[in-house]
Parts: structure tokens; C-alpha cells; sequence
């Protein structure tokens, strides 16, 4: 069972520390590699209660030198091994690109489209969305759906885009109607 609360209280203090010491960036690119590069097999052996935390210690710290983390990065994957939380691992890294996405104002869509779309219409649908959205930077996930009867759907967070935009959209189905079929 997930422990929201652990996994945000994990997110909440590595966000916090990486920002008091402006490695907010560096924080998020190694939560990711930690998370990416720990097999379930390792995981399910660190949690293993009858390993002492001395030696949880010295295998976080050969973890951090092989994965080339920061200091910063080594001590945080040794308190996490140490409490025995390393199954968390990933839902951390999540919930911290959540907090550091927040601080920078940057925005995801998500564009459904039947066909894969050129980097011009990314590029308006991000123009489309801008005038919505004050933000410094959207970063755009293309996900084809073959169900979709035609054109565009975009969602940003858990928001469809709405009616107040959606004509912008629809000049942009259009357009697209003809380059993917």
C-alpha cells in the first residue's frame, strides 16, 4: 500500500533543501536516475528488515558513486534506504517533478491526435494554450489514440481544454484534417 503522506512528506523536504541551496534541477535529474535505475529485485532486498542500517549506509553509498550522484543525492538515497522507504523511490521522484514544475510554473499538455503531429502544430496548440495558461513553459506529451474520430484533444493537468478556446482549436482541426489524412 502507498503511503501518500510519507511520499509527500519525502518530496516536500528534498524540494525544500534543493531549493534552500539552489540545486532544485540537479535534485530532480537524480531522483529520476535513482528511480530508473533501481531494479525491483534490489528494492525488495533493501527493505529487508534483518539488514542492519549500517550496512543499508554503505550500499546507498556504492549506489550514489555508480550512479554519479551529488553529495546531496548520496545522503538523501541513504536516509531513504536507512528508513527502509526505497519502495518509494519512484513516487517521490514523481511527487518532487510535481513541487519543481509548480515553483518553475511550467505546465504539461498532454495532445491526443490520431496521427502524429509536425512540431509547427505543437508549437500552435502551445500558442493556444499560453493565452490560457500564464506560465514560463509548457511541455507537450503527443499520445496517439486511434478512437479519437479526428483532429485534436488536448488536456493540461486533469482539465480538457474548454469552450473558451476550443474555436482556436477548432482553425487548428482543420488545418490538421488535412496533414493527417
Amino acid at each position: 500500500m502507498i503511503d501518500n503522506n510519507l511520499i509527500y512528506s519525502y518530496a516536500n523536504s528534498a524540494f525544500n533543501f534543493a531549493k534552500k541551496n539552489n540545486t532544485i534541477t540537479v535534485f530532480e535529474k537524480e531522483l529520476a536516475i535513482i528511480s530508473q535505475n533501481l531494479s525491483e529485485d534490489l528494492i525488495k532486498e533493501l527493505s529487508n528488515p534483518t539488514i542492519s542500517k549500517d550496512a543499508l549506509s554503505k550500499i546507498a553509498l556504492e549506489i550514489g558513486k555508480k550512479l554519479k550522484l551529488s553529495k546531496d543525492g548520496i545522503s538523501f538515497i541513504q536516509i531513504i534506504i536507512q528508513n527502509r522507504r526505497i519502495s518509494l523511490i519512484s513516487e517521490i521522484s514523481k511527487k518532487f517533478t510535481e513541487f519543481f514544475k509548480k515553483d518553475q510554473n511550467i505546465i504539461t499538455a498532454k495532445i491526443y491526435v490520431v496521427n502524429k503531429i509536425s512540431e509547427q502544430y505543437i508549437e500552435k496548440i502551445k500558442s493556444v494554450i499560453s493565452k490560457r495558461y500564464q506560465c514560463n513553459k509548457i511541455e507537450t506529451e503527443q499520445i496517439i489514440k486511434k478512437d479519437i474520430l479526428g483532429g485534436v484533444v488536448v488536456k493540461v493537468g486533469s482539465e480538457l481544454i474548454d469552450s473558451k478556446i476550443r474555436n482556436s482549436l477548432h482553425q487548428l482541426q482543420a488545418e490538421l484534417k488535412e496533414e493527417c489524412y
